[in-house]
């Protein structure tokens, strides 16, 4: 509202154009619709800038909010009186757009094996109970795909538990992980006839250090006994009394677990734009490099895009 109040004051001190003399809640939806227009059309920054698209959005539904907080449920995208405003800013917002205003969005950037070796170096490992969390957190992430904070938090340590110790034919030892809800699998009506992708990541017998199966019976057993919560996730103890427990009984939340790789990696040194998501694309470009099967790729990482655009671009410019 301030900001629309400078415009306002701005406009009313112009002689060449007619001035607004209502206040914002005291105009008709005809008369705000008009009013409304002039704005998307004339406000800018403070130093003169055109606002991005998406910016300039927000301001006309943050405009709305105030008149349903003042008992008006004016709808800017609905109401008929209002069709003209959506014009307007449908095509400001274009105009925009096209000229290079639109904000692009920062995608995470993979792990390398360098990097990696870094991060084994320095943070990654079993020599107390954060340490040991952060580690399992990383291979889950890598190994099976996982998104971000969500499908983290939403792990389960119960007999329903999307991760299973398993062996195959052979004797060998694998752990498998089951997808249930996910972004693109949500388990509803649009979803019935997607199958959950199941993803098998086997032991390392040649570095049990650096082996997920190791590594997560290592932190299954030094969970509490009597934990009520069947969230995998449990929150380390700064200094365990005792050798068998190092966690208690209470879950990490979300938003913790969304900063477990980018503290990694900003305590390994590693510079570049790092999330959980890294982990994501880091397992589906290594695959792909490894010249995996397209549709596969897209099976184990949950991708609706069958490869990672960077990687296909890459692969283009290779041949």
């Amino acid at each position: 509202m301030g900001l629309f109040d400078s415009w306002r004051n701005w406009r009313n001190k112009c002689t060449l154009v007619p001035n607004i003399p209502k206040s914002f809640l005291d105009m008709s939806k005809e008369e705000l619709c008009e009013v409304m227009k002039r704005f998307v059309l004339e406000v800018k920054k403070q130093d003169g800038k055109p606002y991005p698209p998406n910016t300039l959005y927000e301001i006309v539904m943050a405009l709305q909010s105030f008149l349903h907080q003042n008992f008006k449920e004016w709808k800017f995208l609905n109401d008929v009186e209002f069709k003209t405003l959506r014009n307007t800013l449908d095509t400001k917002m274009k105009e925009l757009s096209s000229e290079g205003l639109r904000p692009r969005r920062r995608q995470a950037e993979v792990i390398t094996e360098e990097e990696e070796e870094k991060l084994w170096s320095s943070v990654l490992g079993a020599g107390n109970p954060t340490q040991l969390l952060h580690t399992v957190v990383y291979l889950l992430g890598l190994h099976f795909a996982l998104r971000a904070g969500n499908e983290h938090r939403n792990l389960r340590h119960s007999p329903t538990s999307q991760l299973q110790l398993r062996r195959d034919s052979c004797g060998r030892r694998f752990l498998a992980y089951t997808e249930d809800v996910s972004k693109t699998q949500q388990g509803g009506l649009n979803h019935r006839k997607i199958a959950p992708k199941e993803v098998h990541a086997y032991e390392n017998t040649s570095d049990r250090s650096r082996c997920l199966v190791t590594l997560y019976e290592l932190y299954c057993s030094l969970r509490p006994e009597d934990c009520t919560s069947d969230a995998f996730y449990l929150r380390p103890l700064q200094k365990p009394s005792s050798s068998s427990v190092w966690y208690a009984k209470q879950p990490i939340g979300r938003n913790y677990l969304a900063k477990v790789v980018p503290q990694l990696c900003k305590e390994a040194g590693i510079e570049g734009f790092k999330t959980n998501h890294s982990l994501r694309a880091t397992a589906a470009s290594r695959l792909y490099e490894k010249k995996f099967d397209e549709q596969l790729i897209a099976v184990l990482s949950g991708h609706r895009q069958s490869v990672p655009t960077k990687e296909r671009q890459k692969r283009k410019g290779r041949k």
